[in-house]
């Protein structure tokens, strides 16, 4: 018999995974965060009722117009997004950073959802 096989095997956390090591964890939601920020911004933008906060996606807008600016806005956005998703297994930092930019996606989303019907 092989020592290595006897034992108590893997604790049940171990065997189902933690949040942060499931195969579909946080970067499709920081995705698909990433994409509905980048559409509402052109919405709110393109209908006058706000403006681009960010200094170089507003020179952006100006330079490209707002459609050019969200889609260079949203490929940056998915590209470090998957880039931290990318180095979860080996980075303790891009572990905790991924939830916390999913966290921030998400504050976004929801002042796009509330934030001009508070504002007015």
């Amino acid at each position: 018999m092989d020592v290595a096989t006897v034992g108590p095997g893997p604790s049940r956390r171990e065997a189902e995974g933690s949040l942060w090591q499931q195969p579909i964890g946080w970067a499709p939601v920081a995705i698909g965060l990433t994409g509905f920020d980048a559409l509402a911004t052109a919405m709110w933008v393109s209908l006058g009722i706000a403006m681009e906060a960010n200094p170089w996606l507003a020179w952006m807008i100006d330079e490209a117009g707002v459609a050019a600016a969200m889609v260079v806005r949203a490929v940056i956005g998915i590209g470090l997004v998957l880039t931290l998703d990318g180095l979860r297994p080996r980075s303790d930092t891009a572990r905790r950073a991924l939830p916390a930019v999913t966290a921030i996606l998400g504050a976004v989303a929801l002042w796009h959802l509330v934030g001009p019907v508070l504002a007015s």
